[in-house]
Formats: C-alpha cells, sequence, structure tokens
C-alpha cells in the first residue's frame, strides 16, 4: 500500500510543470536588456515606453471628459447670459414706453400717474436684480471659459506628447534592434526559452497608435499668417458676420474683441442705446464706455466661433484700434509666433463634428 502511494507521488511530481530558473548568464542578459529599457516578461520583451503611452491613453481619455464637461458648462452658462440681456434689453424697452406715457399724460389724472410710476419702480427693481444676476452669471462664464481653455490645452498637449512618444519608441526599437549587446543578451534568454524572444513592437502598442490617430484626428491646426506693424503690433484678417473683412491686432491680454465705433459701422455692426453699456480701461489708462454686442459670427483662417462678444467703443475713442481678444482667442489654444509673425490655432473637435466629418467620408 505505502509502495503503491509512493508510486503515485512520485507518478504526480512528474506531472508538475518545470520551474524556469535563470542561469547566471541569462541573469546577466536580462539586466543588459533592462539598462536598455527593455522588459523580459514571460512571453516577450516589452520598451518601457510601451507601457507609458498606454498609460497616457487612459490620461487623455479622462482629460477629454473634462473638456467635454467644460464645454457644455460653459454653453449652459453663455446660453443663460444671454437669455437674461434679451431679458433686461425688452425690459429697458417697456421703462422706454411708459416713461413716454408719463411724459404725456394730464397731471390730474393722478391714479394714472401713480399706475405708471409704480410699474417703473417695478421695473427698475427688476432691471436691478437682472444686472446683479448678469454680473454673476459673467464672474461664472469666466471661469468656465477659463476652465474650458485649459482643459483644451492640457488635453491637446497630451496627445502631442503621445505623438512623440510613439515616434520616439518606433525609432527606439528599430535602433535597439541593431544594437551588438542587445542581440547577444537576446541569444542568451532564447537559449532555453520555449518561444524565442524578439524585440518588436507588440500589438497592444499598434492599437494603442491606431487610437492616438483617432485622437489627432480630433484636433484641428492652422498656422495663420500676420501682419507686423514698426510698433511690434500683429494684425490677423478678421472675417465678420460670414461678409465683412478686417484687420484686428491680437491680443491675448484683451479679455473682449473690441471695435472701434467708424470700424464696428463698416462692418455691419451698429450697436443700439438697448445694449448693455459697459466700461474699459484702454491702452492709454483712460476709461471709456462701450456696448456689448454679440456677433453672431467671426472667421480667423477655418476656424469660425459663433456668438463671439464684442465690445463697440464709444465715438470718442477716435484712436482706438480693433482688438482680437479673447472672447475669439479663449476658444483655442493658440501660440503667437513673433519671429514668423504668425498665429497658430489649435482646436479640439467636438463630438457632433466628428459624427458630421464621418458622414460626409463615408
Amino acid at each position: 500500500m505505502v509502495s503503491r502511494m509512493m508510486t503515485l507521488l512520485l507518478s504526480g511530481a512528474l506531472c508538475l510543470a518545470p520551474v524556469r530558473h535563470l542561469s547566471a548568464e541569462q541573469s546577466s542578459a536580462k539586466e543588459i536588456l533592462e539598462q536598455h529599457g527593455i522588459r523580459v516578461l514571460k512571453d516577450r520583451l516589452q520598451l518601457e515606453s510601451e507601457t507609458e503611452l498606454s498609460k497616457s491613453l487612459r490620461d487623455v481619455t479622462k482629460l477629454r471628459r473634462t473638456l467635454i464637461a467644460t464645454d457644455r458648462e460653459e454653453t449652459k452658462l453663455q446660453q443663460q447670459k444671454e437669455a437674461a440681456l434679451v431679458q433686461i434689453q425688452s425690459l429697458e424697452q417697456e421703462h422706454t414706453k411708459l416713461s413716454g406715457q408719463l411724459a404725456n399724460i394730464d397731471q390730474n389724472n393722478v391714479a394714472l400717474n401713480n399706475k405708471l410710476v409704480g410699474a417703473l419702480n417695478a421695473i427698475r427693481g427688476q432691471l436691478n436684480q437682472l444686472n446683479q444676476g448678469l454680473k454673476q452669471h459673467s464672474e461664472r462664464l469666466d471661469e468656465a471659459r477659463k476652465e474650458t481653455m485649459q482643459a483644451r490645452e492640457a488635453f491637446v498637449q497630451l496627445v502631442l506628447d503621445m505623438r512623440q512618444l510613439a515616434d520616439t519608441t518606433s525609432a527606439e526599437v528599430t535602433t535597439l534592434a541593431e544594437n551588438s549587446d542587445v542581440q547577444t543578451a537576446i541569444a542568451e534568454l532564447n537559449k532555453s526559452a520555449e518561444v524565442p524572444y524578439e524585440l518588436a513592437l507588440s500589438r497592444s502598442f499598434t492599437r494603442n497608435v491606431l487610437q492616438l490617430e483617432k485622437l489627432e484626428e480630433s484636433i484641428l491646426i492652422e498656422t495663420i499668417p500676420l501682419r507686423k506693424t514698426a510698433g511690434d503690433s500683429f494684425y490677423a484678417s478678421v472675417v465678420i458676420g460670414g461678409e465683412h473683412t478686417a484687420e484686428m491686432i491680437v491680443d491675448s491680454g484683451a479679455s473682449l474683441m473690441t471695435l472701434p465705433l467708424t470700424i464696428a459701422r463698416e462692418v455691419g455692426i451698429e450697436p443700439s442705446a438697448t445694449d448693455p453699456q459697459i466700461q474699459l480701461k484702454i491702452a492709454n489708462g483712460d476709461v471709456i464706455s462701450a456696448h456689448m454686442v454679440v456677433i453672431p459670427k467671426v472667421r480667423v483662417g477655418k476656424f469660425v466661433v459663433e456668438d463671439v462678444e464684442c465690445a463697440v467703443l464709444g465715438a470718442e475713442a477716435t484712436d482706438a484700434t480693433p482688438l482680437l481678444g479673447m472672447s475669439y482667442l479663449g476658444k483655442f489654444k493658440f501660440e503667437l509666433n513673433a519671429q514668423e509673425s504668425t498665429l497658430k490655432l489649435v482646436d479640439v473637435e467636438s463630438q457632433d463634428q466628428s459624427k458630421q466629418r464621418n458622414r460626409r467620408t463615408r
């Protein structure tokens, strides 16, 4: 009985998979490969940079979700602000109408007089509340725009970094495959390997590069030539409303796109008394009045931005220059190259735009 059990145990032991022990030479070979950034896995060799690309893909997916969320929040706040402006404009028109009636009524008609005064007071109260709310909306919108811009820049930069990493990894595999120390180390490992080790880009790396290419397709880039003046200002050609073109100074320090009244009229913009009035500090330190208008479309190069806030300066700002400010530039990751006199605009294509493009290319 004991003899039979011993026979079974020995038989079972013979069925166990052999444990693979690296010889001293193979351990040395593994160390050499790791010094060259090559990890020795159970069934393959892998460059450390391949792992970095996989991690970056996970990170960029999170950034894309953040960008979509911040962009939606910005759109929602912009719509709320526009709705508030419409309501304010409507109340101001009603206030003007009632003020005209009050000025023309019979002064002896006390009841009607009191009714109109009461209505005017109520409208003024509503306007005060709406204007206070509008200020808060504007502050939240500015913050949302800042968050969207930061998310866009982070997303674009990571995609650009991933492309550099992918290209470097591809080139590195070719270089390492020709390295004599690496070749010798792989040959040493293959002396006892069931499946020979081979230095090549993995299938997962190839899949990751395909995902990277899809991300790159969502990023639109254009480098736009600028006109440089003697005063080191850079002018871009800006198409306003799809019909009129104006040269404007590219100014990232200006929060709004800004037009002098004369140029605004030339490009078909005529501010009205009902457009909100704001105060702006111009380059020489003076504070001047301006009307806030919303331009339906503004295009620079191939990039069109809809509903761009623009400050139209008062008639007293005769020497003011038109500025392409952050209400347009803030929609992009941008770079002004002073040496080459160019403006590079980088945009991230929305999901809706991507769907439309895919339908067009089918």
